[in-house]
């Protein structure tokens, strides 16, 4: 009984935050490119609905394999909880912190692990021209059961369009 009363206040708790302060609803898309440990290249897209200072974001990578068992090809899914605030009042630049958790998969040849996935980051937002952004971003991932490098780190630079 006690666990579900602080379930409960958790969930208003969170239902507060996501209604205090928030402006209007936005939506965007962010399609991504960049380095990801162990020195591979790492691709991508998110989609994100924002109540700011708080948003939603599902966000989906993936690795190529390097040709060997050490480095599988590596799929990560995540949903994540981001909060940000323009720098300026032109919002030109903003930051933002994202913590969130899902699933990845890694497969070499034949064989292939689903399982679960947790991850932290931050970046910015930066306005390039009309409603075009530059959204440069660094996360570390933590991956339950992983056989190779379970905390890799990935940083990427991406184009991102609010609709």
């Amino acid at each position: 009984m006690h666990d579900r009363r602080a379930g409960h206040r958790l969930s208003f708790a969170l239902l507060l935050l996501l209604g205090a302060g928030a402006g209007p609803a936005s939506a965007d898309l962010t399609v991504f490119a960049g380095h990801a440990t162990p020195d591979r290249v790492t691709r991508g897209a998110a989609l994100g609905i924002s109540l700011r200072p708080v948003g939603l974001e599902f966000e989906y990578a993936g690795m190529p394999s390097a040709g060997s068992d050490s480095d599988p090809a590596r799929q990560t899914g995540l949903f994540n909880l981001v909060f940000g605030a323009p720098l300026d009042r032109h919002r030109r630049l903003a930051l933002y912190g994202a913590v969130g958790g899902g699933l990845y998969r890694d497969r070499t040849g034949t064989h292939a692990r689903t399982n679960l996935a947790a991850g932290a980051g931050a970046g910015v937002n930066i306005s390039l021209r009309g409603p075009l952004r530059l959204r440069i971003d660094y996360r570390l991932l933590v991956l339950r059961g992983a056989r190779v490098d379970r905390r890799p780190r990935r940083v990427y630079v991406g184009l991102n369009l609010p609709f």
